[in-house]
Order: C-alpha cells, then sequence, then structure tokens
C-alpha cells in the first residue's frame, strides 16, 4: 500500500495525467517520452536522497548529525541539476513541476501528517503563544516585507514592485518552514516547550500565510470594498475551513466507533485514508482553505479517530503517514535543487538583499516583541529566555510552502504582473529558502551548543 502511494505521488509531482487536448499523435508520443524520462529523474534522485539520509542517520560521524536532511537534499538536486544541464539543454528541459499539483497531492499529507503526529499535550499547553506567534507575527511579516520591499524598489537599488507586488510577495515569503531546525531539535533534546512553539508555529504559519496569499491574489481579479473586507474574507475562510476539519474528524471518529471495520484492516486503513485526504478537497471546493482544514482534521483524528481503530490499523496508518509526507518532503526539496540549476532565473541582487535584511528584521519584529507581552503573564520560571527568543528567531526558514507560492504566482494568469516580475519573485524565493535553509538550518545545533548548551545523546554519555 505505501509503495503503491508513493508511486502515485511521484505521478502527481510530475503533474501526470493532465488533459493533453488535442494534440498529433507524434506530439502525444513526444510528451509521453519526455514524461517516463522525466519520471525517471525524479524516482531516482529520490532514491539516492534517501540512500543519503540513511547513511547520515547512521554515520558516526559528529558534524554528520548536525547536517540536516534537506540541505543534504537540496545539494543532491543541485548536483543532478548540474549533469543535466552538462548533458545538455534537452535533458534539463526535462524537468517540469506543477505548483497546482503541489497543493493538491504533496502538500496535504505534510500537514495533516504535522497535526496527526502533534504532541498534544504540549500543544495544548501552550496554545495562546502558539496563537500569537502564528497569527499576528505572520500578519505583522507580510506588512513589513511587503512594505519594505515596495520602499525599497520606489527609492534604492532594489527591484520597483506595485503595493499589491509587494504585499503579495510578503504574504508568500512569511511562510516558515523549520523543518531543519526542528530535526535537530530531536537529536539534541531540547527543551519540549521551545520545540512545540516552533514547531506549532510553523504548522499554524503556513495555513495562514496561504490564506494571505490567496487574499492578496483575489485583489487582482476582482474589486474589493477595502482591505478591511478583505480581513474579514481572511477571518471568515479560517473559521469556516477549521470548522470544515473539525466536522469531518468528528464524523471519522463516530464511523470507526460504531462499525466492525476492525475486522477488516485492509478497509479500516482505506477509509481511514479516505476521510484523512476529505477534509482538503472539500474545503477547496468550497473555496475554503483546504490547508486549514486537514491540520485541524489532522489534529482532531490524532486525539479521537486514532483510538477508535484497531491496533494493526493504528500501526499501519501512522507509518503511511509519516512515509508520504516525508517522500512529498524529499521531493520539493529536490526539485528545489534541481530548478536552481535547470530552469531560467531572473536574478535581481538589490531585490535579493532587501528582501532576505526585510525578513530578518520582521522576524524579529514578530519575535521579540510578542514574546515580552507572552512572558509578562507567566512565572518566572515558565518564562522565554532571551537565548530561547534568539533560538526562535534564528528558526525562522523559509521552504517548500513559499517556493510553491511563488511558482503559482507565476502560472497564475495575472495580467497585471509582467512576466519579469513573476521571474524575479520566483528566483528570489528560490534563493531566499535555499539560503537560509543552508545558513540557519546548518547553524542551528553549533548555536544551540553555543546558547542553550544542548549536547548530543552521544556527547553525554
Amino acid at each position: 500500500m505505501i509503495g503503491d502511494t508513493g508511486t502515485l505521488l511521484v505521478l502527481a509531482l510530475l503533474g501526470a495525467g493532465g488533459v493533453l487536448g488535442e494534440k498529433s499523435s507524434e506530439e502525444v508520443e513526444l510528451e509521453e517520452k519526455a514524461e517516463s524520462w522525466n519520471l525517471v529523474v525524479i524516482v531516482t534522485l529520490l532514491a539516492v536522497c534517501i540512500f543519503f539520509v540513511y547513511l547520515l542517520d547512521s554515520s558516526k560521524i559528529r558534524w554528520a548529525k548536525y547536517l540536516p536532511e534537506s540541505v543534504v537534499t537540496i545539494i543532491l538536486g543541485m548536483v543532478a541539476g548540474s549533469v543535466l544541464r552538462l548533458s545538455g539543454q534537452t535533458l534539463a528541459n526535462l524537468i517540469t513541476f506543477d505548483p497546482q499539483t503541489f497543493f493538491i497531492y504533496m502538500l496535504p499529507p505534510i500537514i495533516f501528517e504535522s497535526g496527526f503526529s502533534l504532541q498534544k499535550g504540549d500543544f495544548f499547553s501552550n496554545v495562546g503563544s502558539i496563537l500569537l506567534f502564528a497569527v499576528p507575527g505572520t500578519l505583522i511579516s507580510t506588512f513589513i516585507v511587503g512594505i519594505g520591499v515596495y520602499i525599497m524598489g520606489q527609492y534604492t537599488f532594489s527591484y520597483p514592485l506595485t503595493v499589491l507586488d509587494s504585499l503579495t510577495f510578503g504574504s508568500l515569503i512569511s511562510a516558515t518552514d523549520p523543518v531543519a531546525t526542528l530535526a535537530i531539535f530531536q537529536t539534541l533534546d531540547v527543551n519540549p516547550v521551545l520545540y512545540m512553539l516552533v514547531f506549532g508555529e510553523s504548522v499554524l504559519n503556513d495555513a495562514v500565510a496561504v490564506v494571505l496569499f490567496r487574499t492578496c491574489l483575489s485583489f487582482y481579479e476582482r474589486e474589493h470594498d477595502g482591505w478591511a473586507a478583505a480581513v474579514g474574507q481572511f477571518a471568515l475562510v479560517s473559521i469556516f475551513s477549521g470548522a470544515v476539519g473539525v466536522i469531518v474528524a468528528l464524523f471519522a471518529a463516530l464511523v470507526f466507533k460504531l462499525t466492525r471495520l476492525s475486522e477488516l484492516p485492509h478497509l479500516e486503513a482505506s477509509l481511514m485514508f479516505i476521510f484523512a485526504y476529505l477534509p482538503y478537497l472539500l474545503a477547496e471546493a468550497l473555496d475554503l482553505s483546504g490547508i486549514m482544514a486537514i491540520l485541524f482534521c489532522g489534529v482532531l483524528m490524532s486525539h479521537y479517530t486514532h483510538f477508535n481503530l484497531s491496533s494493526t490499523t493504528r500501526m499501519a496508518t501512522e507509518q503511511l503517514f509519516k512515509t508520504i509526507a516525508f517522500m512529498a518532503e524529499t521531493a520539493i526539496f529536490a526539485y528545489m535543487g534541481l530548478s536552481l540549476t535547470t530552469l531560467h532565473h531572473t536574478f535581481h541582487f538589490g531585490f535579493i538583499v532587501t528582501s532576505i535584511l526585510l525578513i530578518l528584521f520582521a522576524r524579529a519584529v514578530n519575535i521579540f516583541p510578542i514574546a515580552y507581552f507572552i512572558n509578562r503573564g507567566k512565572s518566572s520560571r515558565d518564562k522565554l529566555s532571551a537565548r530561547e527568543q534568539f533560538v526562535m528567531w534564528f528558526s525562522g526558514l523559509r521552504g517548500a510552502i513559499a517556493f510553491s507560492l511563488a511558482l503559482t504566482m507565476q502560472s497564475h494568469s495575472l495580467t497585471a504582473v509582467s512576466p519579469e516580475t513573476k521571474s524575479v519573485l520566483v528566483t528570489t524565493t528560490l534563493v531566499v529558502v535555499i539560503s537560509t535553509v543552508f545558513v540557519f538550518g546548518g547553524g542551528t545545533a553549533p548555536l544551540l551548543e553555543f546558547l542553550l548548551h544542548e549536547k548530543t545523546p552521544a556527547q553525554r554519555a
């Protein structure tokens, strides 16, 4: 079952099965051949990435424990892309990626698994702090980066953007993805509260950033009553999306409780998988946020539905969800490396530098004032220390969602945005993602040892 799902995942990445339209048999044959080679490249690269991750995990070399999997995957993607580039432009052009496919097939398992594997005790005991970092924090980041790149583009060497273009970029680049940092957190066994704050913020932040991005896109397509109406739309979409996830999860729990599906584990696991995916599709069909819906569904299914399953199905679904999420994350990071060396890019170094500086500044304005506000209501023992706040600031990596949102904007039929501007935004987002993953992801372990004096289990022995 896991193998079949993995095959479907790879096919989804490649956008297989799309509508070909009316084309000659020769064109169809060429597309099928290109798609086959595309599949070969991606599957081979995934296998190589998984093998290297295994080597890292089993290695006794000290620095290997500190090297995030995402960094290794991006490097391998860059190497593969360079080989394809040296082999000829034709081979390099075989690599394609449909951002819509990413949001339909690849993102849902990543978000669902985040909610399903959530340590609920730590999460709900810190849910107020997490919500403050995730919702107001993402809004702060969006507006600081958005207004910042607009002003810098008008008066300095940065790339000039309209106000709407700037805010759209601010929303997509505000999606954090500290997967590399969290992996190091687990290796070094950091404070569970610090881990949960970073993890919880990133999960909710993704949902908020996507809703903000779609709200900004809607301004290109139709007239609004103003930003106040947009804020109201954002709130309603968030509430109703969460409600969809809650309803599906509770209904699933009831179904598994009242039936004897546990006697047929293969049917039970199949239905569990369908219920896990359903809220995303339902929310998207209702013009709501599928990410928000599937996140809430994952959290509630792990709390209610999970305990109504047979032991066989529990084990099978846990491994299934982890496997699919791992393959999806690995595939997207590998594609980032591939795209850096195979796709055509429009580099604007002034805009890249400006964006990185504004992102770091916005992260600081997000973390430190909110942490100060949170600490005022806590006892001295439970307060976030200055060092822990700095680690949270350091954990603001960008990743798959930011890059995919940029590709979505590029593929979107926005006549108000020039092709050059779209290309600049995609290139800048890719550079920001890779830079933050390498610098902040790779620097997490040394930082933790220096600031918090955390050590690996081997070092403690």
